[in-house]
């Protein structure tokens, strides 16, 4: 009864641990970062894909830097990050990643609220 129970929570649990210390893994691989910005690019903002070397030169680099900022005891400060000309995309000092389609770059009504 209530005792097989608990073992199946504790079961699946583990089984958590372990998927997300396998996606933790994809982190570093740029052909995740690849996939996960076509859907972002293409979708969301209607714009082409980013390429592995620019994810590999300039993505990987920032969020290894966000990573073990603690390590260096120093901080990482907030920049745009050159992954697609025409898609601006900005890397906060705390990780978070920023991707503006072309009408953003414009002025476009999306960021002035029009007029």
């Amino acid at each position: 009864g209530g005792g097989g129970g608990g073992g199946d929570a504790a079961a699946a649990g583990a089984d958590a641990h372990t998927d997300a210390v396998s996606v933790a893994a994809l982190i570093e691989s740029p052909f995740f970062w690849r996939e996960l910005l076509q859907h972002v690019c293409h979708v969301r903002l209607g714009v082409g894909l980013i390429g592995e070397a620019s994810i590999s030169a300039q993505l990987l680099p920032r969020i290894d830097m966000v990573r073990n900022a603690d390590k260096r005891r120093r901080g990482v400060k907030a920049c745009f990050v050159a992954l697609r000309k025409h898609v601006p995309t900005y890397f906060t000092a705390d990780g978070m990643l920023y991707c503006f389609g072309p009408p953003a770059l414009l002025g476009g009504s999306s960021i002035s609220g029009g007029g």
